[in-house]
């Protein structure tokens, strides 16, 4: 702290300078500019919370009744994919559990394939899995050995992990 009469230094909160006895004054903020930032604060407080239980129940509404919202168009299920499904279920390289929209995957196959194939088998599975009669369009991919998650393909998207 610096006195404003003799220029010199002082420790920082002394009442008094130590060099020429000036007495510093001392900037209290008033009260009306504590309310205002009081105010400031919890009404920014209120919208964000009003905003994160606006998020939290749309979230929980698609997922609550099962029911798949997009914006882009659903998905059809490719034509030859149902025949390579089967044909890697017999080959050992795919295990399909319907009851609960799982896929297990030979990690080779899964390794093998760029990120557009991996997307593109993620959305055939889930469309495959809905069109079995399960509630929803989604599914899970897991390594066959490791049982490590691998990707995840729901409404709100595609994601590896």
């Amino acid at each position: 702290m610096i006195c404003p009469k003799c220029n010199r230094d002082n420790l920082d909160g002394s009442r008094y300078c130590s060099h020429c006895g000036t007495e510093f004054q001392r900037s209290e903020p008033k009260p009306a500019q504590r309310t205002s930032w009081t105010k400031k604060i919890l009404i920014g407080l209120g919208i964000f919370f009003v905003l994160v239980m606006l998020m939290g129940i749309l979230l929980l509404s698609g997922k609550r009744t099962g029911s798949v919202t997009s914006l882009s168009p659903a998905p059809k299920l490719d034509r030859g994919f149902i025949a390579l499904v089967e044909q890697g279920t017999r080959d050992g390289l795919l295990d399909v559990d319907l009851r609960i929209n799982k896929v297990y995957i030979e990690p080779i196959t899964w390794n093998n394939m760029d990120a557009k194939t991996k997307k593109w088998f993620a959305t055939n599975m889930a469309v495959y899995c809905q069109s079995k009669g399960l509630n929803g369009k989604w599914v899970k991919i897991y390594d066959k050995q490791s049982a490590k998650k691998l990707a995840e393909y729901d409404a709100w998207g595609f994601e590896v992990y």
